[in-house]
């Protein structure tokens, strides 16, 4: 009895073992999320590429364009079926943004990363800037980033977000010439 109680706890011991030192499995993503970007074509190009590298499985599509094109293709989507197409809308000012919100289109969501946000940056409305530009002469032009009320993949949506304002994300976007929200 002895000796088997003795292999029956070796056992234990061993399945434990194996357990605990396999490797944790990375998070699987998928799917695609789509963003309303007032940015150039190139900036989109890079921030795609570089969200797509770190989200392995999402991909990201973008419409860059106009304001006001961007507002007209928002409200055709809820006209038609409650659905925006995009699920993400990043905009240069807060001025439009105070416009989309005016319209109920934006569904708050508040990011992890929004801790590390510089409190001169933070707002109540459920949207951070996500990066600034320079402007000189102590003027900085925000762009202003927001989840759409009723987006189809909303998940990737916050994952879009959550990128864009991460460590990785705003060391990207510094690389492009813009200034980080960040603290650190």
């Amino acid at each position: 009895m002895k000796k088997f109680l003795s292999i029956v706890l070796i056992l234990v011991f061993c399945a434990l073992a194996i357990v605990s030192c396999k490797k944790k499995a990375e998070p699987v993503y998928s799917g695609a999320v789509m963003l309303y970007a007032e940015v150039d074509e190139e900036i989109a190009k890079e921030i795609k590429s570089d969200f797509e590298q770190t989200y392995k499985g999402v991909v990201l599509d973008y419409f860059y364009g106009s304001f006001d094109r961007m507002k007209e293709k928002i409200s055709e989507g809820y006209e038609i079926d409650s659905t925006p197409e995009a699920d993400v809308i990043l905009l240069s000012s807060k001025n439009k943004m105070a416009e989309i919100l005016s319209n109920s289109w934006v569904e708050p969501y508040t990011s992890n990363e929004d801790k590390k946000v510089l409190n001169e940056y933070k707002n109540k409305e459920g949207y951070s800037p996500v990066f600034l530009i320079d402007k000189g002469d102590n003027i900085i032009e925000e762009y202003e980033i927001a989840l759409l009320k009723g987006a189809l993949n909303k998940g990737n949506g916050e994952l879009l977000i959550d990128y864009l304002l991460s460590k990785k994300g705003q060391e990207k976007l510094a690389s492009l010439g813009f200034k980080s929200v960040r603290k650190n």
